[in-house]
């Protein structure tokens, strides 16, 4: 089922043509297949096509291809739907294209000629050695969907909308007594009751010094009086998700210390906010960021030294190991 109308996979295609240039290879983009589960005899992981794959077809279903000949425009090989899969599953819907059984003799039709395979690994059929001008078409194509469309901007939008859902109901649930397990639940369920349909990374529910833990996974502590929450969620849909974290005062009100360290991270945030301007480079945003918290912990007494030396030695570092963004 593709989750784009035809207008969006039409244009994003010609934007991958332009990326491609016109002494391009033949391009494979690969949807990937499942991963089994370790014992687990019938049984995988959820499937995540590779996002070139996505974003070029929109189609999640595993096993598809998609085939960029120069001259001769794209070719989407597909998995058909079998019976097993109408019995054991319910059905569910190929998109247009052709069958993924004839892949091969594609291949061979045109042998000899310059291949370059991105996406997932392609099993069972002959790949490409270029291992180089894999990476840099993979990069091309990366650039040219960096910039969202509406179709995605709709999509991020709802998620957001849900994830917001979501944490206000944790705003609700925190308190002295409840556990970062019961907050989780309350979260997710609130995301997905507002349109989520899975969420974009695990969620993280940290209180007290298990909130210091980068991807701590939600455990049956139980939260304390003095306790601050840390709380890392998104809800996601079709695929596009949020990313949000916030943190509470598990008794509603911060102590003076944690006030003064929430100011401190508060005005990074605003800092970095005011630098996303279009024409400013993404460093300059993380640099603004850190400098305006390294300054505030200066002023507190947890660093020591001059601005100019916590940032040129890393030691800001320390206290901000993740940087802005995911870049």
């Amino acid at each position: 089922m593709n989750l784009f109308d035809e207008t969006y996979i039409h244009a994003r295609r010609k934007k991958a043509e332009a990326a491609l240039g016109a002494n391009s290879p033949i391009v494979l983009v690969v949807a990937g297949e499942p991963i089994g589960k370790p014992g687990g005899l019938d049984q995988t992981y959820p499937f995540v096509p590779h996002p070139l794959y996505y974003w070029l077809t929109g189609s999640r279903r595993w096993g598809g291809v998609l085939a960029w000949e120069p001259d001769h425009g794209w070719t989407h090989f597909v998995r058909p739907v079998t019976a097993d899969e109408r019995l054991w599953e319910g059905g569910g819907t190929a998109p247009a294209g052709t069958n993924v059984s004839q892949l091969p003799e594609w291949l061979s039709a045109r042998s000899g000629r310059s291949l370059v395979v991105v996406g997932a690994p392609l099993t069972n059929l002959p790949t490409a050695d270029d291992k180089e001008r894999a990476s840099e078409i993979a990069e091309r194509l990366d650039a040219v969907r960096r910039a969202k469309d509406e179709a995605e901007l709709a999509l991020i939008q709802r998620a957001i909308t849900a994830t917001a859902a979501g944490f206000r109901r944790a705003r609700e649930v925190i308190r002295p007594g409840v556990t970062e397990r019961e907050v989780r639940i309350e979260l997710e369920a609130e995301m997905w009751r507002q349109g989520a349909d899975e969420v974009g990374f695990d969620t993280i529910v940290g209180a007290g010094s298990n909130a210091a833990i980068l991807h701590f996974a939600p455990s049956q502590r139980v939260v304390g009086p003095q306790d601050v929450v840390l709380v890392d969620a998104g809800g996601a849909i079709a695929g596009y998700t949020a990313d949000v974290t916030r943190t509470f005062a598990a008794s509603g009100q911060f102590t003076a210390e944690q006030q003064a360290i929430y100011d401190v991270v508060l005005a990074g945030q605003q800092a970095a906010i005011e630098r996303c301007r279009v024409g400013v480079e993404w460093h300059e945003v993380h640099y603004t960021a850190a400098r305006t918290m390294a300054q505030g912990l200066i002023d507190l007494g947890i660093l020591r030294g001059s601005l100019d030396e916590v940032l040129d030695n890393g030691t800001i570092a320390l206290f901000f190991p993740h940087g802005i963004g995911h870049m």
